[in-house]
């Protein structure tokens, strides 16, 4: 063990640090790479979730905008009032669901932690055990508030003019 510990473990204890002796740099680079299928990854290519692959195709097409707008400028064009909806537009955050993050469409109110989320979400949760997924506590179908007021506005905001 003290071979063990002398030879492996002690080499390590400056990991996590910029000094590790004189002259001297450890890297620890490590890559990263998400499969959905079984098999190689396809030629060395990551794939990615489609929520971050939503968002950097969100950025890309915003910085595009960005690029087109600063053209016009300079070249003395106008702005034509183009309303593009960006591919993975955000919802506020207040009419997502804390636990999957998605836009409810039937927001209820879990009186054991005080919490809002959609109607399936709570439901899911009696079934699988009827506990709150915030606290633990027990949770029934008769603890749960329905929230209109809400549930309009995020129907307004889904049939806002684009």
């Amino acid at each position: 063990y003290r071979k063990h510990f002398f030879d492996d473990l002690w080499t390590l204890r400056n990991k996590w640090t910029n000094k590790v002796g004189e002259g001297e740099s450890l890297s620890y680079k490590v890559r990263v790479s998400c499969r959905f299928r079984p098999g190689e990854t396809s030629g060395g290519r990551v794939c990615l979730p489609l929520h971050q692959f939503l968002r950097l195709r969100r950025q890309k097409k915003a910085k595009q905008q960005e690029e087109q707008d600063e053209n016009r400028e300079n070249h003395g064009g106008t702005n034509g009032g183009t309303n593009d909806i960006f591919v993975g537009e955000r919802d506020p955050e207040e009419f997502c669901d804390p636990l999957l993050g998605s836009l409810m469409r039937d927001p209820v109110l879990l009186t054991s932690s005080g919490r809002i989320v959609d109607r399936t979400v709570a439901m899911q949760c009696i079934q699988r055990g009827g506990r709150d997924p915030f606290n633990g506590q027990r949770l029934t179908i008769h603890m749960l508030t329905p929230q209109p007021e809400l549930a309009t506005r995020i129907q307004t905001w889904r049939d806002r003019p684009e």
